[in-house]
């Protein structure tokens, strides 16, 4: 949706998904993607006895984005695509008592996490056929309900860096927290879109949005959240994920260290060595790329190992180890 008044008044943005913007944003059109929320005030003051029409705009939306014009005469447009069309009509009737008749200078003061040294994941949309307009996948995969395709530890911050290869825009959306956006298509998002979100407008044809998350509350190594695009039938059709949020084994300088498990260092150019403390219980490891993708994996150890890494690229990786039946996860970054 775009969303303005019949009369072109501006009007202010005071929250998004997930809470209040740091101050109230002056506005004429607010642009909604599925599931998307936002709260605005509306001076009514001088309207008394006035009707009022809050309308969607979508022959001002641009090509790719639901709603709006069709894509280089492409995809099939609905009966409401690229209209304007009513949304509400507000009659204003006289002041009640105790009305809210000023705009406030100042709400809360949001605090956005640091992008400082945080690891960054790739989470890519594409289409088959390129140009399709109805068959879309995340990292190339479908949903499928028995693969965690990927998990994080709690309390670490992480990037996700979102990019949409096909020819419509996607709603983003993940579950059990909120995120903050860092850039939209390599620039700074606009002042409404600074708060706390759980739903970001994915652009089409290599648009791009990179935002930044931290799970704190909660972890689980077996129930996982979801991400996936809020479109309903995109997200029928498998255009969807799930992760694991794990607890954070306890890090140290030199690396990690767990109840059943030394794993050091965390910064390594050749060789990662991983201890065992229940060398009676066998173990495996994989290694991850932030794509989700099995690199390595060594089955059926029983004792300490040296992990060779001298073959990966610079870069972050997730180490998985996996004693009966319980998973522990570090990061390493592997340099030259």
């Amino acid at each position: 949706f775009n969303l303005g008044f019949n009369d072109d008044r501006t009007f202010y943005q005071i929250a998004g998904d997930a809470g209040l913007l740091n101050k109230p944003i002056p506005m004429k059109k607010i642009r909604l993607g599925t599931g998307e929320r936002a709260e605005i005030l509306v001076d009514f003051n001088s309207d008394q006895g006035k009707n009022l029409i809050l309308k969607q705009y979508g022959n001002e939306l641009p090509a790719g984005f639901p709603g709006g014009p069709a894509i280089m005469g492409m995809s099939p447009l609905g009966p409401l695509d690229n209209k304007i069309f009513d949304i509400l009509n507000i009659h204003v009737t006289s002041q009640t008592n105790n009305s809210v008749t000023q705009i406030p200078a100042k709400l809360i003061e949001n605090n956005p996490l640091s992008p400082s040294g945080v690891i960054e994941r790739s989470i890519r949309f594409t289409a088959h056929p390129m140009m399709s307009m109805t068959n879309f996948f995340i990292n190339g995969l479908k949903y499928d309900e028995h693969t965690i395709n990927f998990t994080v530890n709690q309390k670490d911050k992480e990037i996700w860096n979102i990019t949409n290869q096909t020819m419509m825009a996607h709603p983003f959306h993940i579950h059990g927290n909120s995120f903050y956006i860092l850039s939209i298509n390599g620039i700074d998002p606009p002042e409404n879109m600074k708060g706390r979100k759980d739903v970001v407008l994915i652009p089409p044809m290599n648009g791009n949005v990179r935002i930044i998350t931290q799970y704190n509350d909660f972890h689980d190594s077996s129930l996982p959240y979801m991400f996936h695009c809020h479109i309903l039938s995109h997200e029928d059709d498998g255009m969807m994920g799930q992760f694991l949020v794990l607890e954070s084994p306890t890090k140290t300088e030199q690396g990690y260290v767990e109840d059943s498990f030394k794993f050091f260092p965390s910064i390594a150019i050749n060789k990662v060595l991983i201890e065992t403390i229940n060398t009676f219980i066998p173990y495996s490891i994989r290694i991850y790329d932030f794509m989700g993708n099995c690199l390595k994996h060594i089955d059926q150890l029983n004792s300490s190992y040296e992990l060779d890494i001298q073959n990966l690229k610079q870069g972050f990786y997730l180490i998985s180890i996996l004693q009966n039946n319980h998973p522990y996860c570090y990061k390493i970054v592997k340099v030259n």
